[in-house]
């Protein structure tokens, strides 16, 4: 519990941090005027969201009654100017559901966060560096099936850092608009595990257990946004 507790700590101070720039930022008409001619930008998206749903014992699977909570927020900034591009992104997400009379579970739980550099070789091409950091807030339970097919029935089959992915990436951009942006280039991701080495990280083909595992590969990722107005917006990654 106390793991739960400093981890939504730190989920609700990002987002303050968030908040306090956002605040700042949308003073008045004068004070956004004269922001926009600044190379930073910032947002940020956070809720709270509740759903409840009763069925009556008419339904041929009979009365049911199940509700569920989620807490998301995502925020990001921006630095862009001639010659540089750099944004850092954190998306974080936890929630819960109740079926009748079993005990509430966790259905999703999400660290994310990832930060780009770039150097503009044009008004829209762009070469890249990029690191993503991907992991969850609290334990996971259930089964898995590891690396060799078979599968495992277990208690705690997951936690915060068990696993944890890190890619890091180099390649191309292109950003014709604010709206879109895609990029496309070369990646190592890392698999790294506190515990359960065996079912996240470790290589068969070894005689040795490894703490992590690393996988080359390429990255494509189309990143897209529409802002309808001051408080609706699309987004897409």
């Amino acid at each position: 519990m106390k793991h739960i507790i400093w981890k939504m700590v730190i989920f609700l101070g990002i987002t303050s941090v968030f908040a306090e720039e956002i605040i700042n930022c949308k003073g008045d008409e004068t004070l956004n005027d004269e922001l926009s001619n600044r190379p930073w930008s910032k947002e940020l998206m956070a809720g709270v969201y509740v759903n409840q749903a009763n069925t009556s014992d008419n339904w041929a699977a009979g009365q049911s009654d199940m509700w569920s909570w989620v807490a998301r927020s995502r925020g990001k900034t921006q630095y862009e100017d001639h010659q540089w591009i750099w944004f850092w992104m954190v998306d974080l997400e936890y929630g819960q559901s109740k079926a009748n009379q079993d005990p509430m579970v966790k259905f999703t739980d999400k660290i994310l966060t990832e930060t780009v550099g770039a150097r503009k070789i044009t008004d829209e091409f762009n070469y890249y560096l990029g690191l993503k950091f991907e992991s969850q807030f609290a334990s996971g339970f259930g089964s898995y099936i590891n690396r060799q097919g078979d599968t495992i029935t277990a208690g705690k089959i997951s936690d915060f850092w068990n696993p944890a992915f890190l890619t890091q990436s180099a390649g191309l951009g292109f950003s014709p608009s604010a709206q879109f942006s895609q990029r496309i280039g070369f990646a190592l991701k890392e698999t790294w595990a506190r515990a359960d080495r065996r079912a996240f990280a470790d290589n068969p083909s070894t005689n040795t257990i490894e703490k992590f595992r690393i996988e080359p590969g390429l990255e494509l990722i189309t990143d897209g946004n529409y802002e309808f107005n001051n408080t609706v917006k699309w987004n897409t990654t």
